[in-house]
């Protein structure tokens, strides 16, 4: 169960970064420049992973599963939806990145379009491969947590994480329109704390 949602939420992240949705979206910032569309695609694979992994595992009728322990099988599953996007990288290591500026009768850029260097940068946040590989395992385990509360934080406190989570998306995927909206009604200081340029500030979405 763990492993089919763990490569489940893997291949979702996968097939957005395939098909040009992370790269392309990668410049369009919805907290600052902390969190961008295409890092959201990316982070999705992980969430998906471990909300999957709890709510089966709190409907298990058979086994009782303490808590702890789906917490901790959430975040592995989260982990393991990490392998598609790290298979994602080395294709594009060893495919792409050797013709680059190469003459060659045939280019897997050509076939794979989406796979290129860019791309790498985005899923190793820009740190190059011995310290962006670790870090995209572990951001897809908090993003399995993340899933995990969803689900099985106390009912207050997940309707508030979801509601919290969900408007600070709102406001920043349209971010323009609300700005428009907010300078009818109030004044410029208010404005200039919840929004950077066209993004949502990050004490903003905190509060």
């Amino acid at each position: 169960m763990i492993f089919k949602f763990g490569f489940l939420g893997g291949i979702v992240s996968f097939y957005l970064s395939a098909i040009g949705m992370t790269e392309t979206f990668s410049q369009r910032y919805l907290i600052g420049s902390l969190l961008s569309m295409g890092l959201l695609f990316v982070s999705s694979g992980g969430i998906v992973a471990g909300t999957l992994t709890a709510i089966a595992m709190k409907k298990d009728e058979i086994t009782t599963h303490k808590n702890v322990e789906m917490w901790w099988n959430s975040i592995f599953a989260g982990l393991l939806a990490s392998i598609p996007s790290l298979i994602l990288i080395f294709l594009i290591e060893i495919l792409v990145v050797p013709q680059t500026g190469q003459d060659v009768v045939f280019r897997w850029r050509d076939m794979f379009v989406n796979f290129s260097p860019t791309l790498v940068e985005i899923l190793t946040f820009g740190q190059g491969l011995a310290l962006g590989i670790p870090l995209l395992v572990i951001f897809f385990a908090l993003m399995g947590a993340l899933g995990a509360a969803f689900v099985l934080l106390p009912d207050r406190l997940r309707i508030a994480l979801i509601n919290g989570f969900a408007w600070t998306l709102g406001i920043g995927i349209f971010s323009e329109n609300v700005t428009q909206i907010l300078t009818q009604v109030a004044n410029r200081d208010i404005i200039n704390f919840l929004f950077l340029q066209k993004t949502l500030n990050i004490p903003a979405a905190i509060l």
